[in-house]
């Protein structure tokens, strides 16, 4: 009987140690693995992500630079410009979190990333509200007249973009209980499979 415990106590051991990761301790966790079985990373939303940002990104620099597509017919930025540009960036709001989200829906939101999508958000009804100014009637040149692309709107907009930004960067850091704590490790076999057998006893 002793020899039995003892062996099993070493092999207990041996499983902790090779849980872990950088001399940090990661304890197998069963639900993160049937989460790991139930949500695969989502390649379908992770493409539709990556078209919307490259979609959006060409539309933004249509609507900045028109002149690299041979389309530049007037010297001001004017109110068709300015559309084009927000929505580009809408777009690469949206591609840029539906890419969050097919890289980590197996695990629980993290309060960085929650942070980041409010950010992203923010960034964009900036970029909005002061490029589409004269539109909403809070610019130098309201309605009827023709909306004008002056430089504090101009200067408004790159704010914006710059609080989008922070705002992607954010919801692409992981937790930081993951980022500073734990190095994930994929589930063996025999734990996914362990996983799988608890799930059903559940069930």
């Amino acid at each position: 009987m002793n020899s039995e415990r003892a062996a099993e106590s070493a092999s207990a051991e041996q499983k902790k140690k090779a849980s872990y990761v950088l001399d940090r301790p990661e304890p197998y966790d069963p639900q993160e693995a049937i989460r790991a079985v139930e949500l695969p990373h989502h390649s379908t939303l992770f493409r539709i992500g990556v078209w919307m940002t490259v979609i959006g990104y060409l539309i933004l620099i249509l609507g900045a630079k028109p002149s690299f597509f041979g389309l530049d017919r007037s010297p001001v930025i004017g109110f068709v410009q300015t559309a084009v540009i927000i929505l580009g960036l809408g777009l690469m709001c949206g591609g840029g979190y539906y890419c969050n989200r097919s890289f980590f829906r197996r695990y629980p939101e993290s309060l960085t990333s929650s942070f980041g999508i409010r950010f992203v958000w923010t960034g964009f009804v900036i970029s909005l509200f002061t490029g589409m100014a004269d539109v909403f009637g809070i610019g130098s040149h309201p309605l009827p007249g023709v909306p004008f692309f002056g430089p504090l709107q101009s200067d408004g907009v790159v704010v914006g973009e710059c609080v989008t930004a922070i705002g992607l960067v954010m919801l692409f850091i992981p937790s930081i209980e993951r980022l500073f704590k734990r190095v994930r490790r994929r589930p063996t076999k025999e734990e996914v499979s362990e996983a799988e057998r608890l799930k059903d006893l559940k069930s």
